[in-house]
């Protein structure tokens, strides 16, 4: 069985806040800071919440691939790495940019997940037996190839952009 998801979407979570007293806009405050390139966070696409969440952690669902300090000049800069499933932009009151962090799936092997919903892929408990449960026996970035999982009697599910395999059994 093959499961093809399609692209990774891009997704734009900004925080909710008041304008400062003098009327200057005022910095939200950041989530992620003190996050560093490889660190994991959990983000709950229905409820738009997350936070950093420790990598072995069931809800550390996403790893950080990139973060930048933006500047005027490069407010509208958007996540370079193709595997960047989700982005947050720190932000003002006002709306101006502050930070941009990038986060890409926390796929690893033995961890089991959920693909049931193609926009919210979940990383789930192991020993909880949900339905439609699948363990990750093998990640291969940069390649979008079925067979590499069926050589090993497994099913695929296949990104083209990033490209991206994951090859699944069920839990």
């Amino acid at each position: 069985m093959r499961r093809h998801l399609g692209a990774f979407a891009v997704v734009t979570a900004a925080a909710i806040g008041i304008l400062g007293s003098s009327g200057t806009a005022v910095a939200y405050p950041n989530i992620y800071e003190g996050l560093e390139i490889g660190d994991c966070a959990a983000y709950d696409r229905t409820n738009q919440v997350g936070g950093p969440a420790d990598c072995d952690s069931v809800q550390a669902n996403y790893r950080l691939v990139e973060k930048y300090q933006l500047a005027p000049e490069t407010a509208g800069m958007e996540c370079g790495d193709p595997m960047a499933a989700v982005s947050y932009h720190h932000r003002t009151d006002d709306g101006t940019r502050l930070a941009l962090y990038c986060f890409a799936n926390n796929f690893r092997v033995g961890d089991c997940w959920n693909f049931t919903d193609v926009r919210e892929r979940r990383r789930v408990d192991c020993d909880a037996r949900e339905p439609e449960t699948s363990r990750l026996t093998a990640v291969y970035e940069g390649v979008s190839n079925a067979a590499l999982c069926h050589d090993q009697n497994t099913d695929a599910v296949v990104w083209e952009k990033p490209r991206l395999t994951v090859c699944i059994t069920p839990s």
